[in-house]
C-alpha cells in the first residue's frame, strides 16, 4: 500500500487520455518515509520479520486475512479452507511466514498461482488449518465482512480491535 507513496515533497504532471492534469504537491511525513524504508527494499516489498514476529498473531493474521484472505470450498468438500494472497511477497518471504504460522499450529502451505506467465505465492491452508485459523481470527471478522469467515466462527467482537491507546511517533 506505500509502494505509491514517494518520501518528501514532488511537483509532476500527468496525462492520461491525452488530457493535461494539475500539477499537484505532496509531502509523507517522516514516519511514512521510516515505514516505507522498513518494508520496501529496492522499490520492492520486502517483509518486515523482525516487527511481524513480534506482533500478537491473532491482531497480524486478522488484518493479512480481512485484506487479502479469502474463504473456499473446493470440488464438493463439506469443510472450507482459507487463503492469503501474497503475490507481492518474495518466495523467500512466504516460506518464512509458513514456517512461523506452522510453529504457532496453524497447518498451511505455498500455492503458486500462475498469471500472465509468471508465478506468485500464495498460502493455503489446509481445513483443519483453517479451523485453527479462525478459531483464532473469527471473532475480529467484522460483520460487513462475514462472508470471509465459515458460519461456525464465532461472532465478531469489537473489542477484539481495541489495541490500546496509540504511542506518537517521534
Amino acid at each position: 500500500a506505500l509502494s505509491g507513496f514517494r518520501c518528501g515533497s514532488q511537483n509532476y504532471r500527468t496525462e492520461v487520455n491525452h488530457q493535461d492534469f494539475l500539477s499537484y504537491v505532496f509531502s509523507v511525513s517522516p514516519f511514512w518515509c521510516d515505514l516505507y524504508s522498513m518494508i520496501y527494499q529496492d522499490k520492492r516489498f520486502a517483509l518486515p520479520r523482525d516487527i511481524i514476529a513480534r506482533l500478537p498473531m491473532d491482531v497480524f493474521l486478522s488484518a493479512l486475512y480481512l485484506d487479502d484472505g479469502t474463504l473456499v470450498k473446493n470440488g464438493g468438500r463439506r469443510r472450507y479452507q482459507a487463503r492469503i494472497a501474497t503475490h507481492s511477497w518474495s518466495t523467500d518471504d512466504a516460506e518464512w511466514f509458513v514456517d512461523l504460522l506452522k510453529e504457532r499450529g496453524l497447518n498451511c502451505y505455498i500455492y503458486f498461482v500462475k498469471f500472465k506467465d509468471r508465478l506468485y505465492p500464495e498460502i493455503r491452508f489446509n481445513s483443519d488449518g483453517t479451523e485453527t485459523l479462525f478459531n483464532l481470527i473469527g471473532r475480529s471478522v467484522p460483520t460487513s465482512m462475514r462472508h470471509k469467515a465459515p458460519d461456525w466462527a464465532e461472532p465478531f467482537n469489537p473489542g477484539f480491535w481495541k489495541l490500546g491507546n496509540a504511542k506518537p511517533y517521534i
